[in-house]
C-alpha cells in the first residue's frame, strides 16, 4: 500500500476516534513518504489527541522542517507546547501559524500571554516574599 492509501485509512480512523489505529496508519504513510509535511502534521494532531505532546512537537517540527510555510504544523506545535507548559515556544509557534493564515491563533496567543503573565507574577511574588529564616528573625 502506498503512503496515500495509509494516509486515507488513518484519516478514517480519526473520524471514528480510533487514534491508536490512526497513528499506526500515519506511521506507515510516513515510512512510505517521510518528507510529506501533511502526513507529519496529521500525525502530530493524532499525538495531541493521545496526549503524547512531546511526540506531537517532534512531528510538527519535522513537518515545519520539510515545509516552513505549513501554518497548521506551527499550530499543532503551539498546541503541543502549550500542553507541555512551554508557553514561550507555544506563543512563537502560534504567531508563525497566524502569519501563515492558520485560523484560531488569536485565542491561543491570548492564552499563552496570560500564562506567561501569570508566571511572571508568581516569580515576582516569590522574589518579594521573605524567606522562612528572615520571617523567623523578624517575629522573634
Amino acid at each position: 500500500m502506498a503512503g496515500q492509501e495509509h494516509y486515507i485509512a488513518a484519516n478514517e480512523f480519526v473520524v471514528d476516534e480510533l487514534y491508536e489505529d490512526a497513528l499506526a496508519e500515519y506511521n506507515k504513510a510516513i515510512t512510505a513518504e517521510p518528507q510529506n509535511s501533511q502526513y507529519l502534521t496529521k500525525r502530530a494532531a493524532c499525538n495531541i489527541k493521545l496526549q503524547r505532546f512531546t511526540n506531537a512537537v517532534a512531528d510538527a517540527s519535522a513537518a515545519i522542517a520539510v515545509d516552513p510555510k505549513n501554518g497548521m504544523a506551527f499550530f499543532r506545535k503551539g498546541v503541543a507546547c502549550f500542553s507541555l507548559d512551554e508557553y514561550e515556544s507555544a506563543l512563537e509557534a502560534f504567531k508563525h501559524a497566524g502569519e501563515l493564515g492558520a485560523k484560531g491563533t488569536s485565542t491561543w496567543i491570548r492564552k499563552c500571554e496570560a500564562e506567561l503573565e501569570d508566571d511572571e507574577m508568581e516569580e515576582e511574588e516569590g522574589e518579594s516574599a521573605p524567606t522562612p529564616a528572615a520571617a523567623a528573625t523578624t517575629t522573634a
